[in-house]
């Protein structure tokens, strides 16, 4: 019969796995970022670029967003609900400025002519179809938008 340590015990050796496989897979697609960024510079077509200002400040906001939302933690753990309250409202707001630093630096890619896709990106949309509607061989149905900017 299971007593409630030994469900303790493998209920934290679960996220302690969970956690391992969460950090693995994150590293994982970095390395892949990282790799595409890397054979993408060495094509012909490639087009350095400055970044601009609000990621940098954004990146700092995320940070130190970061740091606030620990001390929110320790301020609840503490007992301090004044406190918590105080730290949780900044991270709020951190957020927020986050936002609209990261929605300044696309706009400012934007307007330098730069896309994520090109000139010209293809979306695709799959819209699911419910049961005894005429379904071709698959339950979704294949509709493509393109979306264009004129230079």
């Amino acid at each position: 019969m299971a007593t409630s340590t030994d469900y303790k015990f493998k209920s934290d050796r679960s996220k302690k796995m969970l956690l391992w496989v969460s950090m693995v897979s994150m590293v994982m697609v970095f390395a892949a970022l990282t790799s595409a960024y890397v054979v993408s510079s060495s094509r012909g077509d490639w087009k350095p670029i400055d970044l601009p200002s609000s990621f940098f400040i954004s990146t700092a906001l995320m940070l130190v967003s970061s740091i606030t939302f620990f001390l929110v933690k320790r301020q609840v753990v503490a007992g301090k609900r004044g406190g918590a309250s105080l730290f949780l409202g900044l991270t709020f707001a951190l957020g927020c400025a986050f936002v609209f630093f990261q929605f300044q630096g696309f706009q400012q890619l934007y307007r330098d002519g730069l896309f994520p896709a090109g000139n010209y990106a293809t979306i695709n949309v799959f819209i699911p179809l419910g049961a005894g509607i005429d379904p071709p061989c698959t339950p979704y149905r294949r509709h493509d938008i393109t979306v264009g900017y004129n230079l």
